[in-house]
């Protein structure tokens, strides 16, 4: 399994497909992106290096999300997403359903995904912000 980490928070599946959040994707207009920003920009690779490797990994094509698991993450979004409490979008449902479905751990920074991991007894990989700081399991 592989897992890729963005600076943006950006959820990644068990398969390693990157859910972009809906804030990026209405800033940049698109629906698609290709995971080169944290390479380039804050680890410094060079941006045609790290487009070839993502190729040569896969990692460049996304998948179909079937109409099963659009409505089992469309519950799960009516069940737990609130826009205080716990904002979380369509994509971020689909990978925490995805990772469910597969028995997969979701591995995000994304601190209400992870809120909503939990309750919902979803494993995760907590990966680090971008200010270095680490979610902790609410007490």
């Amino acid at each position: 399994m592989q897992w890729k980490v963005t600076t943006y928070v950006m959820t990644v599946s068990g398969n390693g497909q990157v859910f972009i959040p809906a804030q990026a994707r209405a800033r940049w207009k698109t629906r698609k992106v290709i995971v080169v920003d944290h390479l380039v920009r804050v680890v410094g690779a060079d941006e045609e290096e790290a487009t070839l490797d993502l190729a040569q990994l896969g990692l460049l094509e996304g998948s179909v999300v079937g109409s099963t698991l659009g409505a089992e993450a469309g519950r799960l979004r009516a069940r737990r997403s609130h826009r205080a409490r716990c904002d979380v979008s369509m994509a971020d449902c689909i990978a925490a359903q995805t990772a469910r479905s597969n028995g997969e751990p979701l591995a995000t920074s994304g601190p209400h995904l992870l809120d909503l991991c939990h309750q919902e007894g979803i494993p995760t990989v907590v990966l680090p912000r971008s200010d270095g700081s680490i979610w902790a399991t609410p007490s």
